[in-house]
């Protein structure tokens, strides 16, 4: 089923969600809150597209199930983008109905796409895997075509955040194999990559309220209410202490004051990028 919103070709098929537990929250989060990420995704589409395009553009947008980057596609670029979106998560594919794909196999002919997304989900994919990966993706993109990855890099508070905190307060735990710099120019290369670019880009996830962090930070880290004692002020506690959250307005009150601000609550979130260019 094709959808054309805003100058965009977005193929979509929508099913069931079969796993709440795990799926349900973190598209809750992301759905309900489309403001929070708005600085990462455009981030990612920055580096992908910039503000203009010299012609139509296939843009594959690997693991997107839950980085919804066409939603923040500029409505000033002039020309079609067809966008596409593949999983390698069984339970994200089944959420959304979208296609899925393996490390070892883009189910895409060579040649066949200009721009290829990974944003912040590569992590939870093996070294080796990421190395065919990163194969599979030189294969399928056009000459000229680009490779933008955008994950957390180790030995950062996102890294901590992730694989401390997270990993002790979500049921699944999480154990990410973050990006370092130096060990991910050689698999970029043999992959047959020439030129890599790599970016550290700062940005803010931005927040209403309290209540919102509490609401949003819960549901996308799947940081369960039963596994934490006096779960709100504890979940405010973690982000603040670990993530720096600042706060241009007090604490929510029955009668707040109004803020200067419509998203006074923000954390300062880091990626590393991998800009990756096939050659012409």
């Amino acid at each position: 089923m094709i959808y054309i919103i805003k100058r965009i070709i977005v193929i979509v098929i929508v099913m069931a969600d079969p796993f709440k537990n795990r799926v349900g929250p973190y598209m809750y989060a992301v759905n309900t809150y489309p403001h929070c990420m708005e600085d990462e995704f455009k981030s990612m589409i920055e580096e992908l597209i910039g503000d203009h395009l010299a012609g139509p553009v296939r843009l594959l947008n690997l693991d997107g199930v839950a980085s919804p980057l066409c939603r923040y596609i500029p409505i000033s670029i002039p020309n079609n983008i067809e966008y596409m979106v593949m999983e390698s998560s069984r339970e994200f594919a089944e959420y959304s109905g979208v296609p899925l794909y393996r490390p070892q196999h883009i189910p895409l002919p060579s040649s066949s796409v200009d721009r290829v997304a990974a944003n912040a989900t590569l992590h939870h994919m093996e070294y080796k895997d990421r190395g065919d990966l990163y194969r599979e993706v030189y294969r399928i993109l056009r000459p000229g075509g680009i490779f933008v990855v955008g994950d957390v890099e180790e030995g950062t508070k996102e890294a901590y955040w992730l694989n401390t905190i997270v990993d002790r307060y979500n049921p699944n735990g999480h154990r990410g194999l973050f990006f370092a710099e130096d060990k991910e120019i050689s698999p970029f290369q043999k992959a047959g990559f020439e030129e890599v670019i790599v970016k550290r880009k700062g940005m803010e996830w931005k927040f209403r309220s309290e209540e919102e962090v509490i609401d949003f930070m819960g549901n996308l880290f799947y940081m369960r209410r039963e596994n934490i004692q006096d779960f709100p002020q504890k979940i405010l506690d973690l982000v603040r202490n670990h993530l720096h959250l600042n706060s241009s307005s007090p604490s929510l009150s029955p009668s707040p004051s109004p803020s200067p601000s419509l998203f006074p609550y923000r954390l300062k979130w880091e990626l590393i990028y991998f800009v990756c260019r096939k050659a012409h």
